[in-house]
C-alpha cells in the first residue's frame, strides 16, 4: 500500500516556526548546524516536526531551546503557541491590555483531563486574585452545560475556600459528586444553597435528561463537594469567554 501523508494538525503553528527561522535568512540545515554549535537540543527532525504543523503541544524545553536559537523571547513564543493552538491571545488577559515584557508575565498551568501533556499560559496578573487555580478540559460527551460550556472546552477553576463555603447563587462550580451520591465522578453545574439544601442545575434546557437536583447538606461539608468556581471558559475553535 502507498504510504499515507502525515496528518497536519496545525498549519498556522507550523508556519509560525518556519517564519522564525526564515526571518533570520537560515535554511533548515543552517539552523540545525547553529543549534549543534550552541549545544541546543534542537534536531532536524524536531524542526521538521514543528514546521510541518505535526503537533499541537510542543514541549516547553524545545520552545526554550528555540528561543535561544532564534533570539525570540520565550514569552512571545508561548503567547503565539497559545494563540494558534487554542485561539486565545494571552495579551487580552493582562489588566491594561499591554503586551507582555518578559516571561515573568505568564504562568503555565497543566490542563487536567487531557490526553496529552498540555499546558496553557495565563497572564500572571489575571491569576493573582485566584486560589490554587486549576485548568480542566470538559469531556467530549459532557453536554449538560450547553450552550454556555461545550464538550471539549477548557475551564479555569478558582479553589477559593470562602466562595466554596458560601457560593454566590447561580455561579458555575466544578462538583465532586462523591459526598452527594456515593459514586466517583465530577460535573460542572450552577449552584445555589437554600435552607441547607444544595441545588444543582444545568444550562442544557432538556430537563428530561438534565433535571434540577437537590441534596440535603446535613452532615456534609460544602468545600468537600464544591471543588471550585469556574472563572474562565476557553474554546479551542477560536472563541473564549470570561465569567
Amino acid at each position: 500500500m502507498p504510504r499515507q501523508p502525515p496528518v497536519v494538525h496545525n498549519r498556522g503553528l507550523g508556519e509560525y516556526f518556519r517564519e522564525l527561522r526564515r526571518n533570520l535568512g537560515w535554511s533548515l540545515s543552517r539552523a540545525v548546524l547553529i543549534a549543534e554549535q550552541r549545544r541546543l537540543p534542537v534536531s532536524r527532525g524536531a524542526l521538521r516536526w514543528l514546521e510541518g504543523g505535526l503537533t499541537k503541544n510542543p514541549e516547553p524545553e524545545l520552545l526554550r531551546a528555540l528561543s535561544s536559537l532564534y533570539g525570540e523571547p520565550y514569552g512571545n513564543i508561548v503567547q503565539e503557541v497559545t494563540r494558534r493552538v487554542f485561539g486565545i491571545d494571552p495579551r487580552e488577559l493582562l489588566g491594561d491590555g499591554a503586551p507582555p515584557t518578559s516571561t515573568e508575565d505568564f504562568v503555565t498551568l497543566p490542563v487536567l483531563n487531557s490526553k496529552h501533556d498540555t499546558r496553557l499560559a495565563f497572564a500572571r496578573e489575571f491569576l493573582r486574585p485566584l486560589t490554587r487555580p486549576v485548568v480542566l478540559r470538559v469531556g467530549r460527551k459532557e453536554v449538560s452545560m450547553r450552550p454556555t460550556i461545550e464538550p471539549g472546552d477548557i475551564v479555569l477553576v478558582d479553589q477559593n475556600l470562602t466562595r466554596r463555603r458560601r457560593p454566590p447563587p447561580g455561579r458555575i462550580y466544578a462538583i465532586n459528586e462523591g459526598p452527594l451520591t456515593g459514586s466517583d465522578g465530577g460535573v460542572l453545574q450552577r449552584v445555589e444553597v437554600a435552607d441547607r439544601t444544595l441545588i444543582l442545575s444545568a444550562d442544557n434546557p432538556d430537563r428530561s435528561r438534565h433535571p434540577i437536583r437537590t441534596f440535603d447538606l446535613k452532615g456534609k461539608s460544602l468545600p468537600d463537594v464544591l471543588v471550585g468556581e469556574v472563572v474562565w471558559i476557553g474554546r479551542s475553535m477560536g472563541s473564549e469567554k470570561r465569567r
